[in-house]
């Protein structure tokens, strides 16, 4: 009896042992998963410090240029026109980038195993790539946007009082005609900027976005593959999302302010509301084929509208034209508002 208990008091003594040894490795573990985050947390938050002040140098940069009176032979007005939409564009695309990525992996297809819904694929996304995963495609995308915002707010201003100043067209007329003629005009660069941004957004082409110069890898590779017809893949269909957009956007923008005028106190924040629900209007109604020109601009192959209509519609229904509508709104509405009064006041 006296070997039979010494027996199972060693046992226990073992397993006491084994069971300290099990609870230490799992607190180990788990210091190194917080480690882990922080670490992450830390790279993050310092990508975006050298983020910002890349942004900032380059704001500070044209605001010294934009006080020669010479610069480019342009009127000072003319010249701050350009520059405050630029700028208002850049600002607001800092802050809702990531909406837009999470936007174009849902239309294009790709969240399968991310979830289902906005926020599944926004955070999957940030648990497995952080912060700069959410910001793929960004440098592309402030590149090319920054002329591509100084053309679309300058030229609506230009037509918009070209056609009030006839007898022929109202507020909404010419606020709807000057939105697709503006949408016309910077689609020049808009289309180029979609097809390069999205495409690293996606993460289909990953051979250029494990890259540290995958914007210019993938602008080469476009050039190199499609030529300059790659740059403006989906060109008629983003006229139809962009053109009829924008006209719902300045017609409802319009219709808003006069509606509220003398109710409501013009203010920034009064500019902020108008615009956000102008834009949520108009991303909604445009968002079915805004799905299309997303999988039309994303496809490694020459796709046409009518097909890949009819591919949505066989795999989804009729809601397969409204996949990532909550982030289409939450990238568009909120990015426009901060443009529009950014510059309503700059301009004021």
């Amino acid at each position: 009896p006296f070997n039979g208990q010494l027996f199972l008091a060693d046992g226990a003594s073992g397993c006491s042992r084994d069971c300290h040894a099990l609870k230490l490795a799992e607190r180990s573990a788990e210091t190194s998963l917080e480690n882990h985050k922080l670490q992450k947390l830390e790279e993050a938050l310092l990508w975006w410090t050298r983020l910002h002040r890349r942004i900032s140098a380059l704001l500070y940069t044209a605001s010294d240029r934009l006080q020669n009176q010479s610069y480019m032979g342009l009127t000072l007005p003319d010249r701050q026109a350009v520059f405050f939409s630029a700028a208002s564009g850049l600002a607001a695309r800092c802050v809702v980038h990531p909406f837009d990525t999470v936007r174009a992996r849902m239309q294009s297809g790709l969240p399968r195993g991310l979830g289902t819904s906005t926020w599944q694929v926004l955070r999957a996304t940030l648990h497995t790539e952080g912060l700069p995963g959410l910001y793929r495609g960004f440098i592309g995308a402030c590149t090319i946007s920054l002329p591509a915002h100084a053309l679309y707010f300058s030229g609506y201003n230009a037509l918009h009082e070209s056609l009030r100043s006839t007898p022929y067209f109202g507020v909404g007329a010419a606020s709807l005609l000057a939105g697709f003629g503006a949408e016309f005009i910077s689609s020049a660069f808009w289309t180029p900027q979609d097809v390069v941004k999205q495409r690293l957004q996606t993460g289909k082409f990953s051979s250029f976005v494990a890259n540290k110069g995958e914007t210019l890898a993938l602008l080469k590779n476009i050039w190199q593959q499609e030529g300059i017809a790659g740059f403006y893949k989906g060109w008629t269909a983003s006229f139809f999302v962009y053109g009829p957009y924008s006209s719902v956007f300045f017609s409802s923008h319009a219709a808003l302010q006069s509606i509220s005028q003398g109710i409501l106190e013009k203010s920034p924040l009064f500019d902020l509301g108008i615009a956000f629900c102008s834009a949520s209007i108009a991303a909604i109604a445009s968002n079915p084929l805004d799905v299309v020109k997303t999988r039309i601009q994303v496809a490694s192959t020459k796709v046409n509208m009518s097909s890949v209509i009819r591919d949505i519609y066989k795999l989804h229904g009729l809601s397969g034209f409204f996949m990532g509508v909550y982030a289409r709104v939450l990238w568009v509405a909120p990015g426009m508002s901060i443009s529009m009064a950014l510059y309503d006041q700059w301009m004021a």
